[in-house]
Formats: C-alpha cells, sequence, structure tokens
C-alpha cells in the first residue's frame, strides 16, 4: 500500500471480479480521499498578498481573515468591522 500523509491508499486490483467489487473498492477509495481531505485541512496556508485597495475591495471579507499588505509590508487582519494591522504587541 502506497502511504500518503500517514494514509494508506487501497491497492487497485488488476480486475474486478463483479460490479459488486468495483463499488466496494470505489467507497474505499472515496473514503482514503475524503480523510486525505480533511488531513490537509489541518495545514497552514500562506495569507492572500496584495495591496490596500485590493484588501479594501474585498466584497465580504470573514472575521479572521489574514492578508499580507504589500503596501506597508504587513500583516493585517480582519476584525469583523474593520482591518488592522498584525503588531509585535
Amino acid at each position: 500500500m502506497d502511504m500518503y500523509n500517514g494514509l494508506s491508499l487501497p491497492p487497485l486490483p488488476d480486475k474486478f471480479q463483479t460490479q459488486k467489487d468495483m463499488e466496494d473498492y470505489l467507497d474505499t477509495l472515496n473514503t482514503f480521499l475524503d480523510q486525505m481531505l480533511n488531513k490537509t485541512k489541518q495545514y497552514y496556508h500562506r495569507p492572500r498578498q496584495m495591496t490596500t485597495t485590493e484588501r479594501n475591495a474585498l466584497a465580504t471579507p470573514v472575521t479572521g481573515d489574514l492578508v499580507y499588505n504589500t503596501t506597508t509590508n504587513k500583516m493585517n487582519f480582519y476584525d469583523g468591522s474593520v482591518w488592522k494591522e498584525v503588531t509585535n504587541a
């Protein structure tokens, strides 16, 4: 079995004997893919990079959104009502 992010990919048989065998394999593969997607959600994603103008033009920012502001070279976060600069404090 091949391992991906600690999960085992089910081996593909040379030939399926019945339709049910193929359906069972596809169910197993679907479960594997669901686990992969859920596992990758745990990883860090780099914030988007944009200018102040682009940031301010976001139609529906969500509380907690992070962007790297290329105008100020600072991280910004949306507190639910306004964008704020991340500081050392």
